[in-house]
């Protein structure tokens, strides 16, 4: 969903999931066993136009901050830290 800039709904149960959402402010968190929490969101979403725009927006900010090439300057850094030590 974040590589698509939509917004997400996503599980309140999966910590790094959350985390993201949070974070970055993407979306929606509900439980994955509560259909109504999850019709609730869907709904939600599909009738505020602007929380939806804002959400695509926080998606397409954070697929730039997630990118693979960024996280490859970290893990470069993180890799030749760790040589010199």
């Amino acid at each position: 969903s974040v590589a698509a800039n939509l917004p997400l709904i996503g599980p309140k149960n999966l910590p790094e999931i959350s985390n993201l959402v949070c974070d970055y402010n993407l979306g929606i968190l509900v439980d994955p066993q509560n259909k109504d929490e999850i019709v609730k969101s869907l709904r939600r979403l599909s009738g505020d136009k602007t929380e939806y725009q804002q959400y695509k927006k926080a998606a397409y900010l954070a697929a730039k901050a997630l990118s693979w090439e960024k996280e490859e300057e970290k893990m470069l850094c993180a890799v030749a830290e760790a040589i010199k030590n």
